[in-house]
């Protein structure tokens, strides 16, 4: 068996990679992590706990890995400390990184092709959301600088079991209990979308793909609105409240933003081309139809709890009325 190390693992995409790795019985998996995050699941699997932005690195190059997965860099000095502390360099590293390291140009369907975002010294450090973007891409710089083979996967909005963002399950939690659901600008606006088992797959496949071309956009759905999303789970729960469409200069006037109704990005440049990965990788993906069955069976489980993103039911059901009277009018 070869050694695979994930750095991760336990919260949500990487919920997911372990659990459909133990099946196959291939690779002697480690997980390294802080073990603050479900620090009993797998119990079976081996753990070295550290924090991966301090000199509990060093505890990586106590034994050579065949294979690194990667899924929990979002500061570039991270990247300097595994590189220099790792016994012997793996066979291959394999970086989960973030269509947010590209500087978006305008258009539809980007490409791998794109600039990636600069970052400042003070950016490399910086905790708040706003470099979020300039520091994967830094990250991704260094990566393109590692002695050795590497994958550099950048997924889009990740949506499916284990989802902690709540940022899709919001939409199926309105269509779920609510009679009247306030969409932004008719929910017509596109974007990307991955779905969490299909970013497994591309995981588990990069293990083992011999020709590749170092860098990929993996995307479920290169270009899907949230009506799109919203219809279908309708479709999917026998459910059909009334939409409501709030025009973008009605919600910016408000102060409504895509934290108060998630996945609303103004306007269609938010969408990104997945041809190489489909020209170098095996793996096929499912529709949006099938991922819904599955997503809204994990959400029954849990028993529909309230999300924890989006705005409040009081403030959706004031700015309904306020759309209300403006129609009256």
């Amino acid at each position: 068996m070869q050694k695979l190390l994930i750095i991760g693992g336990t919260r949500f995409i990487g919920q997911n990679l372990v659990a459909a790795l133990l099946p196959l019985q291939e690779w002697d998996i480690t997980l390294f992590n802080r073990g603050l995050t479900k620090p009993g699941l797998f119990p079976n699997v081996k753990r070295l706990r550290g924090d991966r932005y301090t000199e509990d690195i060093k505890i990586l190059n106590q034994e050579h890995w065949d294979y690194i997965i990667d899924l929990s860099c979002y500061f570039p000095g991270s990247i300097d400390l595994i590189s220099q502390h790792l016994k012997k360099k793996p066979k291959r590293y394999i970086y989960l990184s973030s269509i947010s390291s590209y500087q978006v140009q305008g258009g539809t369907m980007q490409s791998e092709d794109l600039f990636l975002k600069p970052c400042t010294e003070d950016q490399k450090t910086d905790t708040s959301d706003y470099s979020y973007g300039n520091r994967m891409a830094e990250c991704d710089r260094l990566l393109e600088k590692w002695p050795g083979d590497y994958i550099i996967l950048r997924p889009s909005i990740v949506y499916g079991a284990q989802d902690y963002t709540d940022r899709f399950y919001y939409w199926l939690y309105q269509i779920k209990t609510r009679s009247e659901v306030l969409i932004p600008d008719d929910g017509q606006r596109v974007l990307a979308l991955t779905y969490v088992q299909d970013l497994v797959q591309i995981l588990i496949e990069s293990l083992e793909l011999k020709d590749h071309r170092k860098t990929y956009n993996v995307i479920s759905h290169p270009s899907i609105s949230i009506r799109q999303i919203v219809e279908e789970a309708g479709r999917q729960l026998g459910r059909s409240p009334d939409l409501i469409s709030g025009p973008p200069d009605f919600l910016l006037a408000h102060q409504i933003d895509g934290k108060d109704l998630p996945l609303w990005i103004r306007g269609d440049y938010y969408t990104f081309s997945d041809a190489k990965m489909k020209a170098d990788y095996q793996s096929t993906f499912s529709g949006l139809a099938e991922n819904m069955t599955a997503t809204l069976a994990y959400y029954d489980g849990l028993g529909w709890p309230a999300p924890i993103c989006g705005m409040s039911v009081e403030k959706q059901d004031h700015l309904i009325g306020k759309l209300g009277k403006q129609d009256v009018e």
